[in-house]
């Protein structure tokens, strides 16, 4: 009995560590952080948001095919048809004003910190 309960806890060890996953931070955020979203403003006239990103796990696969790696973000969706990466995606309902979408002024940026 005492063989196989051995046996069992070292196969779950070897599994675990397998398929571990790295947190990889952008700031110095905790581990398991997820984005951030925060509305600066939503009325009739203008919907505003930034959108804070503070890291993502990177878990290695190792395939007959080769060695890939998938990256994901916690309370995220993923993006891709079958056979496609898959893209880590941040979804949020918006609500668009009342007389329909003009995209106006669109920023992207971005702020590294080193660790």
């Amino acid at each position: 009995m005492l063989k196989k309960s051995t046996l069992v806890v070292v196969a779950l060890l070897l599994s675990t560590a397998i398929n571990a996953q790295e947190w990889i931070s952008f700031g110095g955020k905790a581990a398991g952080t997820p984005p951030e979203v925060s509305v600066s403003r939503s009325d009739n006239q203008q919907v505003s948001f930034t959108v804070g990103v503070s890291g993502m796990y990177v878990e290695t696969k190792n395939e007959a095919s080769g060695v890939y790696k998938r990256l994901s973000m916690p309370q995220c969706n993923v993006m891709g048809a079958v056979g496609s990466p898959e893209i880590p995606v941040i979804t949020r309902m918006v609500a668009i004003p009342e007389y329909g979408l003009h995209l106006c002024n669109s920023k992207i940026s971005c702020n590294f910190a080193k660790n």
